[in-house]
């Protein structure tokens, strides 16, 4: 994957520069102790690898402080000249405590951001929740009062239906919110084995569960594949972005009837094949300013945007980790009143 690619090439930068200075502390301090028998210690050539390596490797980079320590006790032994074998152990125990004092701090302050990290997932956890939940059961307690009120009515049989049907698509809104939740919170250590997915047989799944949980509102969702079996690299996740995806089509949109049309396509890009999947909807669609931010778990987080919920901060966070992409276009460009167009691309997964 590439995030991996990425984070591997980030060590072998760290490492190529604390290698880097320690050739240069060793070769001056070599070149002036041993070739021209001149006493002379350059600590800031010292201190700069030492400090860099246990600000980056906490108390791993303690090692470096050794390395150097280490170097200094054995340059009188290799000068012949033991005068200044003091002086260097004085310079070696200095190296070492300044090592393990920035290791401590750097981790004390890793230990600090992380705490912060967490409080704050878990004070956008709970806020999220208590709103969006509070705003579900007062739909389902509206519905059951109103349901109470007119079920001694027998005329009005197809307004109790509506009723019914209210209450149980925001049971399933219920559900979806604890689902997306508790899988956001799990996505946070998660390290997730990629295999791969049928694309069109886990999207079937997804619309089918959907289709029985909404009755209540007349759903078209059309299917258009180029090829057959397309396989991406992913795992059962992606349900959940297909549920939150046709969920957010479908909550968003006060036509009737509601048209969901998806394409599933292969393209080449960036030297890769991708599967192409594109949710086309009829709704009230995504304004320019906000068709990049959507995503965010910050803005979703914004009381003033809760109408995208949780859901899409959950999508993206999702097919980050399957190293995809998503964004969103206008259904007809320029006009983004007349729907939206959620475009997703995965890698395709080879066919065994």
């Amino acid at each position: 994957m590439i995030v991996l690619k990425i984070k591997n090439g980030e060590v072998i930068k760290k490492i190529t520069i604390i290698v880097f200075l320690l050739c240069i502390s060793c070769f001056l301090t070599y070149y002036f102790n041993i070739i021209l028998k001149i006493n002379i210690i350059f600590s800031h050539f010292f201190y700069l690898p030492l400090i860099l390596a246990c600000i980056w490797w906490k108390y791993k980079g303690i090692l470096v402080s050794l390395f150097l320590a280490g170097f200094l006790i054995i340059i009188p032994f290799l000068a012949g000249n033991y005068s200044f074998l003091f002086e260097n152990l004085i310079r070696a125990i200095i190296l070492i405590l300044i090592g393990v004092v920035i290791a401590f701090l750097s981790e004390q302050i890793s230990m600090v951001d992380e705490l912060k990290s967490a409080y704050n997932r878990i004070a956008l956890y709970k806020d999220l929740f208590l709103h969006d939940m509070s705003n579900i059961l007062q739909c389902i307690k509206s519905s059951a009062e109103l349901y109470s009120l007119e079920k001694k009515n027998v005329r009005n049989l197809d307004n109790l239906n509506q009723y019914i049907n209210i209450i149980n698509e925001f049971c399933l809104r219920g559900g979806v919110l604890i689902s997306n939740i508790h899988t956001f919170s799990e996505l946070e250590n998660l390290k997730p084995t990629l295999i791969g997915i049928e694309v069109s047989k886990l999207l079937n799944k997804s619309i089918e569960i959907i289709k029985k949980a909404i009755q209540g509102k007349e759903v078209i969702i059309n299917i258009e594949e180029d090829g057959n079996n397309l396989l991406v690299l992913a795992n059962d996740l992606l349900e959940n972005v297909f549920d939150n995806i046709l969920l957010n089509a479908i909550k968003h949109n006060k036509r009737s009837p509601i048209e969901i049309k998806i394409k599933i396509s292969e393209v080449f890009v960036d030297g890769k094949n991708y599967v192409k999947m594109q949710f086309i909807d009829n709704g009230i669609g995504i304004e320019d300013k906000r068709k990049v931010v959507i995503f965010q778990q910050n803005y979703s987080h914004e009381r003033k945007n809760r109408r995208n919920g949780f859901g899409l901060s959950l999508v993206k966070k999702i097919i980050d980790i399957f190293d995809g992409k998503i964004w969103i276009e206008d259904r007809i460009k320029g006009d983004y009143s007349n729907g939206s167009n959620f475009i997703i691309l995965l890698q395709k997964a080879n066919q065994n």
